[in-house]
């Protein structure tokens, strides 16, 4: 059994059927992402700033979202 570990953040590894250049436009553009990942973020994405938001996806529409830039 391994030792518990204490972590702020989920991460998990995707593929993704798309182009280079697509992604990076969905990733990088608050509104593509949104709808790339099911969630509303209230505003732009912007370097050191946080996106705040709220997940969209049928049964987690309880749950905020945060994306740090």
């Amino acid at each position: 059994m391994s030792a518990p570990t204490t972590t702020d953040r989920i991460q998990k590894e995707v593929t993704l059927n798309a182009g280079q250049s697509r992604v990076w436009e969905a990733i990088t553009d608050a509104s593509q992402f949104g709808e790339w990942f099911q969630v509303k973020l209230e505003g732009p994405f912007r370097v050191g700033e946080t996106v705040r938001g709220q997940i969209t996806h049928p049964g987690c529409e309880n749950i905020k979202a945060f994306i740090d830039g």
